[in-house]
């Protein structure tokens, strides 16, 4: 299990199969037909999006959703095989829908509504369904489909778009909608380039953007914007480059950071999850199409100046600076991570040493229970102007600090989370974009 969702109770049992791909065997429960999925179950979750390759805690308590799941389990554990997961997608829910649950963030209404809508097709990582083994009896089942909530995490493999909805099967236990999805197939990293002997029998290689110069008329510069190793090389060198004064160090120091500088896949949705974005802007890089559409926003992001500050999304109030970025050493995996309440709430919190305490106004006084940091207390942060909720101030416990339990020199007494839903970046980022895009890209 993630080491940051190590706060959920009783969830022990890991039971994905370890692929990392729908295409190595994992999907042995579900009926494949070439690139689609058919009769798959889809979750919408307000104010979350979920990147292939990242986790996210979940904790149900719709019936249809809990019983689903337990039969689906108990499915896999019973055919003992690596290769078997429990799988299900995974669709940030639209902006305009109201929850149909006031205790959670899932929505599973379903519609034709829905066709067309990019999503993440995940597995169950880890969970709190237990299975006696030596008791099968319809008692012990019925106790265990009585229970009314399933905790679990999940991990994202790869995006998908609704093709159709599907009609639910006999044998389905519950009325869960069904949808055939479709697998997209732009996040693979693209091909090295050619390579050739020359007549000492030395092997050349030479960059892709050289190779395709050298093919096509088109001029080396220009295929420099467009391959992704190129774009990789230039966000890197902003983050790695600069150093600790870089206003993106919090980024460079995240336990989690990519070595590899291969994967530009995995590294555009590494930094969709890891930097200061809207929940607007995060949705649409899941469903930009490309890798390279991905890179060339997330660097555009990255170079305008003005873009710098981080707002109330709803009024607009100043409440912090990308500089402030930065991840609790052995509690975090970077600046930004997803998180679950009790009541089934997930809220992707960025985490931030500092803040501007004048534009905010903390609700209450410090909580210990189902705190997301181990050894903090939180208290509920609100804007001050517009009194929007924001997040949370965390705190350290004084036990905790009287006992150095905490290294104090790598672990702050206080810092700020602020959820994804609550904030955006200061300016207008798309129009910013839109007019300054050739110019910060090359």
């Amino acid at each position: 299990m993630s080491l940051q969702h190590s706060y959920l109770p009783g969830v022990t049992r890991v039971i994905v199969g370890g692929c990392n791909n729908l295409n190595s065997g994992c999907h042995s429960m579900i009926r494949v037909d070439g690139s689609n999925l058919d009769c798959i179950p889809v979750l919408k979750l307000h104010g979350v999006v979920l990147y292939p390759g990242f986790s996210l805690p979940l904790r149900l308590h719709d019936p249809r959703w809990t019983s689903y799941l337990r039969e689906k389990v108990d499915e896999v554990r019973f055919v003992r095989s690596s290769n078997m997961n429990v799988v299900l997608g995974i669709l940030p829910a639209d902006p305009e829908e109201e929850s149909e649950s006031s205790s959670s963030n899932a929505n599973n209404s379903s519609g034709k509504k829905d066709i067309g809508r990019i999503g993440t097709v995940a597995v169950i990582e880890s969970t709190n369904i237990l299975v006696d083994e030596g008791d099968t009896s319809e008692n012990q089942r019925s106790t265990r489909m009585n229970n009314d909530e399933v905790i679990l995490t999940v991990l994202g493999l790869c995006r998908f778009r609704i093709i159709s909805c599907a009609i639910s099967h006999p044998s389905e236990i519950v009325d869960l909608p069904l949808y055939r999805l479709g697998l997209l197939q732009g996040d693979a990293d693209p091909p090295n380039p050619p390579f050739r002997v020359n007549m000492r029998g030395t092997i050349q290689t030479h960059s892709m953007d050289a190779f395709l110069h050298s093919v096509s008329p088109i001029p080396r510069h220009c295929w420099k914007y467009v391959w992704p190793h190129h774009l990789v090389k230039k966000i890197r060198s902003i983050i790695v480059d600069g150093g600790p004064m870089s206003e993106w160090d919090g980024l460079r120091k995240s336990s989690s950071f990519p070595c590899s500088k291969n994967d530009s896949g995995y590294f555009s949705f590494w930094l969709a999850t890891h930097m200061p974005l809207s929940l607007g802007e995060k949705v649409a890089i899941l469903e930009m199409e490309t890798v390279t559409e991905r890179l060339r926003y997330i660097l555009s992001f990255m170079r305008l100046k003005s873009h710098r500050g981080i707002c109330c999304r709803s009024c607009d109030s100043r409440l912090a600076s990308v500089v402030d970025l930065f991840s609790l050493v052995g509690i975090t995996e970077g600046t930004s991570g997803a998180y679950v309440n009790e009541h089934g709430f997930v809220h992707q919190t960025m985490t931030l040493k500092k803040a501007v305490e004048e534009n905010i106004w903390c609700h209450g006084g410090p909580q210990t229970k189902d705190s997301w940091f181990p050894g903090y207390a939180w208290t509920i942060a609100n804007c001050r102007r517009c009194y929007h909720h924001l997040g949370w101030r965390f705190t350290i416990l004084p036990e905790e600090e009287e006992e150095g339990s905490i290294d104090i020199d790598r672990h702050p007494k206080s810092f700020w989370g602020f959820s994804a839903m609550s904030i955006k970046a200061e300016g207008n980022f798309h129009d910013q974009v839109n007019s300054n895009f050739p110019r910060n890209i090359g």
